[in-house]
């Protein structure tokens, strides 16, 4: 049988290791918390870091007007490993006006659902008012995720029924041909039928720091004063 100083001994044993469980769980749970914190600070400024760039980009491309030729990688003056890339419209795949077996392509390109797939068709019959690829993907019920790798091949905005080759990016010219190779062999391979005129004002903005790229937007350019950033992801 226990002593009463034995008993009082193991009962403050008991206290203080009760006390030491109650600290280490308070000293986790904060230390999740300001790491949790940590990452949506740092979430938080990247986001707006490319809000930034994004901005000085397409103002930069609206300053150059009609100057520069598509595809084209850039420069953004006053920034260090940073670049704009730009694509005329005319050089994507309009889901509006495309022919149907080009806007095949494109949902195949997707992996979309039956259901995805249906209701784009449905939209195209009646395809509203909507102008940004967002808006598309919302109509059609797809997913955030899809948005970077529609950007690179469709847009919403050339009113053309195929594409110009010569504007267009290779990731296009891989699309339609379904073939591998340099660009000019590319070119030569589009089907006359998918052949369309390029926009010229109408032009895809994408911002390339480091090994990150991300979409700023597509934007109007002219000589004259009509200069306008019609539309950001």
């Amino acid at each position: 049988m226990l002593s009463p100083d034995a008993r009082r001994h193991g009962y403050a044993l008991i206290v203080v290791l009760g006390a030491l469980v109650i600290l280490t769980f308070l000293a986790s749970l904060s230390s999740k918390t300001l790491l949790s914190e940590h990452h949506s600070s740092v979430a938080t400024r990247e986001f707006q870091d490319r809000q930034a760039l994004s901005a000085d980009g397409v103002s930069y491309v609206m300053d150059l007007a009609r100057g520069a030729r598509t595809p084209a990688r850039l420069a953004l003056p006053g920034h260090d490993d940073v670049w704009v890339d730009l694509v005329d419209v005319g050089g994507l795949i309009d889901l509006k006006t495309a022919r149907s077996a080009l806007s095949a392509k494109v949902m195949a390109h997707l992996d979309l659902t039956q259901d995805q797939t249906r209701r784009y068709r449905n939209w195209q019959r009646n395809p509203g008012q909507e102008a940004d690829l967002s808006a598309f993907l919302r109509a059609i019920g797809g997913t955030p995720d899809q948005l970077v790798p529609l950007s690179r091949v469709a847009t919403l905005r050339s009113g053309r029924p195929g594409i110009s080759p010569m504007h267009a990016p290779r990731a296009v010219l891989e699309l339609v041909t379904e073939a591998d190779g340099s660009r000019e062999v590319l070119m030569s391979r589009v089907p006359p039928a998918f052949v369309s005129q390029p926009r010229r004002t109408l032009r895809q903005v994408w911002i390339t720091r480091g090994d990150v790229q991300w979409l700023a937007g597509e934007v109007r350019v002219s000589d004259g004063s009509g200069a306008a950033w019609l539309w950001a992801p």
